[in-house]
């Protein structure tokens, strides 16, 4: 593996990543003009005497991708991060100084005791509650613009009752673990990050952190498209680690913005603001990447996600076990 050559894959990926930036601007009328195209052909194919479904003979009206997309930065940005910076910019300032005029002599520690209940009252009624509501809509609007985006760029995935294209079918109970393995996977590595960032290595804490994190936030991205591609969790985690490189620099430019403050509240803000720019990127990446046979020997393959599948592996292991004697007759 030569540096330059390393080197040159971060800076691609780091340029793919600001796609989604780009591509928001003209998504919408690519969109309308596919599905135009689209409902045109099910027009002549029933002009030529082909038997389609009344469903298809009706126009499909285009999903709008900016509106989601502008919705999700509104909502984390204009509402919540606003919030949270007037609360302890202006408002706590404020309070503070009338306190002081107020009371010529204010009682020692009120200032502190007045500070606590404004943060309890703050944080249980408005920050909780949003927070909460912020994560659902973001659940939903994230997974409306990947829908949208696969009816712009079927070739990614094969027919889908949902998108007008089939994936492959896989079972209840397959798709349920798929799905907890994943989210197990991925909070074990988000805590292996959060543990580098502590050791008292000085800037090689932050560069280990900012490794994992750049990998995470790439792997949350193309898990969008990869799900509708039915690539199961190890596929999609190989395929991360068969182009570490790459990912690092489809991750960093979002991991470093939203690590830039020291509040992680406002760091979440503003990766929920951008996040669907990546998803946007993630879809607008290079196909050859996707095409590479997971079974080459590639020169930037790296296992990095391998502790963390062992351990993950170990837990559920024991969570089978522990369920089959749970449910085993006495």
């Amino acid at each position: 593996m030569s540096a330059r050559l390393f080197i040159d894959n971060v800076f691609i990926g780091f340029l793919h990543s600001l796609k989604g930036f780009v591509s928001i601007w003209n998504i919408d009328s690519l969109l309308e003009a596919k599905l135009a195209e689209r409902y045109q052909k099910v027009v002549a194919a029933k002009e030529q005497g082909y038997r389609v479904p009344y469903n298809k003979l009706k126009p499909k009206k285009p999903p709008k991708v900016a509106k989601k997309v502008i919705q999700s930065c509104f909502i984390n940005g204009g509402i919540f991060l606003s919030s949270i910076i007037l609360f302890y910019n202006i408002l706590l300032p404020i309070v503070t100084w009338l306190l002081y005029m107020i009371l010529p002599q204010p009682i020692a520690g009120i200032k502190d005791v007045v500070e606590y209940l404004l943060n309890l009252l703050f944080s249980s009624f408005w920050i909780i509650p949003v927070y909460i509501a912020t994560r659902v809509f973001n659940c939903l609007w994230w997974q409306d613009i990947a829908d949208a985006l696969f009816k712009l760029r079927p070739c990614y995935v094969t027919k889908s009752s949902s998108v007008g294209f089939e994936k492959p079918k896989l079972s209840i109970s397959g798709l349920l673990a798929d799905i907890l393995l994943s989210v197990s996977i991925e909070a074990f590595f988000l805590f292996q990050a959060i543990l580098f960032s502590l050791l008292p290595l000085g800037f090689l804490s932050y560069i280990f952190s900012t490794f994992h994190l750049s990998l995470l936030y790439a792997l949350y991205a193309f898990e969008y498209k990869w799900w509708g591609q039915r690539c199961d969790v190890y596929r999609r985690l190989k395929r991360i680690e068969n182009n570490v490189p790459y990912f690092l620099g489809f991750g960093l430019p979002l991991t470093l913005v939203s690590s830039a403050h020291q509040s992680a509240l406002i760091n979440g803000c503003i990766y929920a603001m951008l996040f669907p720019f990546l998803i946007l990127s993630a879809f607008e990446a290079s196909p050859h990447l996707e095409s590479v046979p997971e079974t080459v020997s590639r020169d930037f393959a790296f296992p990095v996600f391998q502790p963390v599948i062992i351990v993950s592996n170990f837990v559920f292991s024991i969570c089978r076990k522990g369920f089959k004697f749970a449910v085993a007759p006495q």
